[in-house]
């Protein structure tokens, strides 16, 4: 099978790394896979993984708008070779684009969304372009979702149209090394609480740290706090952290190159989210045997956590009843630990993305088919 996958660029995301990781898997089970960029590499960009094609809009790097018009025709062309077009997230002018250029080509789109599409658009789409990104995700010839929940919301919309359920699922035991590789803290250090994501509302990072103040006044051990990611939040968090919790309690560190070697080691991995699409990085701490509390927030978590079986699930948005899940955690940390522990057996299928690239593969086929 012949696969355009189309990005708008290859910045550092959890959805971008999700979506680079099926194509390599597609292409190492012998299907021809192109990646389409339609912005060239910059500085913290991800890598293409070594053995896929990859191609950019523009033979010489351009901003985003300005590569826009080359980008269509190129894209355009590269549809017309492939057999189905694959837009990698459910937003953006990446997927704008994929789904003109493959209904130009008369060729079939599949949309992997990673994030609810309405919360996204809200969040991160230019009022002029939301109408268009609705309208292209609901007649989009496919929809592939990570999480069940998304699914079930899109649905309804699409009316009767191919909405696919693929989980999200990460490498178990790749994961697990590092974690294990991870240097010990020092006896007698602080709690480590980490969070990881987006440094953006849509993360919750201020109520992972208005929970984490409340926490200190219920009685808590000492902790330490520190956010793995980067974002256009990330200087009003700091001085959120100095607010609440005092100077260097809290630490942004931004991108990491081995984030496992800190979310191993942590006494809690937290997911204060408001919204998820999945929670990719709950299922990355488990792999780890890395105790999670997270926001019963749509849709994800609770999934991930299966219903509370793999972690804590708080309500959504609920800074005391977080505050008291870290209390009740750090003052007995048994029963989380032994909740991540159990995660590795009873859920192999988180672990296994080969298993989750081949599902979506499957779906993909069965979309060429339907169309000859």
């Amino acid at each position: 099978m012949r696969i355009l996958v189309l990005m708008s660029d290859l910045g550092d995301s959890g959805a971008h790394r999700v979506a680079l990781d099926r194509a390599l898997a597609w292409h190492r089970t012998g299907d021809e896979v192109v990646v389409l960029s339609l912005v060239h590499p910059r500085p913290g960009d991800i890598p293409v993984p070594a053995g896929l094609r990859t191609v950019f809009a523009t033979d010489v790097p351009r901003q985003l708008r300005a590569a826009l018009p080359a980008g269509l025709a190129r894209a355009r062309r590269w549809a017309a070779r492939a057999d189905v077009v694959v837009s990698a997230t459910e937003i953006g002018l990446g997927m704008l684009v994929a789904t003109a250029a493959a209904r130009a080509a008369r060729r079939p789109v599949s949309v992997l969304v990673q994030a609810d599409p309405t919360r996204a658009a809200e969040a991160y789409v230019p009022r002029w372009a939301r109408g268009l990104t609705r309208a292209a995700l609901t007649t989009a010839t496919q929809v592939v979702c990570v999480s069940t929940g998304l699914a079930a919301d899109l649905a309804a919309s699409r009316r009767g149209r191919d909405t696919v359920t693929v989980l999200n699922a990460v490498r178990g035991d790749e994961l697990a090394a590092a974690a294990r590789r991870a240097p010990a803290r020092a006896p007698g250090a602080p709690a480590l609480i980490v969070g990881c994501g987006h440094l953006a509302r849509v993360k919750g990072f201020d109520l992972l740290l208005e929970a984490v103040a409340l926490a200190r006044g219920m009685g808590a051990p000492p902790m330490e706090v520190v956010v793995l990611g980067e974002g256009d939040d990330r200087t009003a968090l700091e001085e959120m952290a100095v607010r609440l919790l005092g100077a260097g309690v809290a630490r942004f560190p931004g991108h990491v190159a081995d984030p496992q070697s800190i979310i191993g080691t942590a006494d809690a991995l937290v997911v204060s989210s408001r919204w998820e699409g999945f929670g990719l990085v709950l299922a990355e701490a488990l792999a780890g045997g890395t105790p999670c509390i997270a926001f019963d927030c749509p849709s994800g978590p609770r999934e991930v956590l299966a219903d509370g079986a793999f972690g804590a699930l708080v309500a959504p948005e609920d800074v005391p009843g977080l505050a008291r899940a870290l209390v009740d955690h750090l003052t007995d940390p048994g029963p989380l630990r032994a909740a991540a522990a159990r995660a590795r057996s009873e859920a192999p299928r988180l672990f296994a993305p080969e298993v989750a690239a081949a599902d979506h593969r499957a779906a993909l086929a069965r979309l060429v088919a339907d169309r000859r």
